[in-house]
């Protein structure tokens, strides 16, 4: 082992007790009585323990010097990260809402999508192929259950959480030092390998 993935490695060691240091200080927040509903409270717990455990795969490439396949899983845990803060601001009743919009309504889009997508590829197969697509049509919804999840979400619902809407913003900002902390590793690697 040289000297660079010697010193990665314990870097990644490191930041893995400061996460998990992190990870029982958010969860005795969120086991306090707090003014949420448990279901809330339970999609608050959820966010962090996404990104921390998506922080421990991106420190195992960062001890393996990985450090240019960590860009995907870079840009999650700060998208996962502003998406949690974004839901913990506000009043109550602002975060209850969009933490209703987050956990219950955005699913609901995506099944509105994906029946579409299925239906659209099955109308379009010839018959014989048609007849072979069972398993694209179990994801198929029912007319009336489609009807019914389209009615009751509203397409700025969408935009609002779409990469173009208020998480947007939040985003573009954050892009920003996402490219500073990948540039920040290449520095750290050439210093570590003139050394």
């Amino acid at each position: 082992m040289n000297l660079v993935q010697e010193t990665l490695m314990k870097l990644a060691r490191q930041a893995s007790f400061i996460l998990h240091d992190y990870y029982v200080l958010t969860s005795a927040y969120f086991n306090k009585d707090l003014d949420i509903s448990e279901n809330h409270r339970y999609v608050l717990k959820q966010l962090p323990v996404s990104c921390q455990l998506t922080s421990e795969s991106s420190l195992v490439l960062i001890a393996n010097v990985r450090l240019w396949d960590n860009e995907m899983l870079l840009r999650s845990i700060m998208e996962g990260t502003i998406k949690f803060v974004y839901l913990t601001l506000g009043t109550n009743e602002e975060r209850e809402s969009k933490i209703n919009e987050f956990w219950e309504v955005l699913p609901a889009i995506s099944e509105i999508k994906r029946t579409k997508r299925a239906k659209t590829l099955v109308d379009s197969l010839p018959e014989p192929l048609n007849s072979d697509m069972v398993f694209i049509k179990d994801v198929i919804l029912d007319d009336e259950i489609l009807e019914e999840l389209e009615k009751n979400t509203q397409e700025n619902l969408e935009k609002s959480w779409s990469k173009d809407g208020r998480i947007a913003k939040l985003l573009k900002s954050f892009h920003n030092i996402l490219y500073i902390v990948i540039l920040m590793e290449c520095f750290i690697a050439m210093v570590l390998v003139v050394n």
